[in-house]
C-alpha cells in the first residue's frame, strides 16, 4: 500500500480490513463466496499452466522420469520418535 497509494504499514492494513469487512457486509457471504470460487479457477489454470511450461522446459514427462530409479524401497528411510509407539515407524523419503 505505501508503494501504490501512499498510506503507511498500519493504515494500509486499517483501510484493507475495513474494505473487506465492508464487502462482506454488503455483498454478504454470496459475494465472498463468488471470489473463492474465482479465486479457485484462477489457482487452477495457473498451477495447470505452470505444469504444463515446466514440463515443456524439461523436456517432456520422460525426460523427468527417465533418471527415477525403479527400485526406490532402498531410499526410503524409517524414521521413529519418542512420542510414537514401540516398534510404530513413519516412513520418510
Amino acid at each position: 500500500m505505501q508503494q501504490t497509494v501512499g498510506w503507511d504499514l498500519w493504515t494500509g492494513a486499517a483501510g484493507l480490513v475495513v474494505a473487506t469487512g465492508a464487502y462482506t457486509v454488503v455483498g454478504g457471504m454470496h459475494a465472498v463466496i463468488y471470489t473463492e470460487v474465482l479465486q479457485t479457477i484462477i489457482l487452477i489454470i495457473g498451477g495447470l499452466s505452470l505444469l504444463y511450461y515446466s514440463l515443456e522446459v524439461a523436456g517432456g514427462m520422460s525426460q523427468v522420469t527417465c533418471c527415477l530409479p525403479l527400485d526406490t524401497g532402498k531410499y526410503v528411510a524409517e524414521l521413529s520418535s519418542s512420542k510414537a509407539e514401540p516398534g510404530s515407524t513413519w516412513p520418510s523419503a
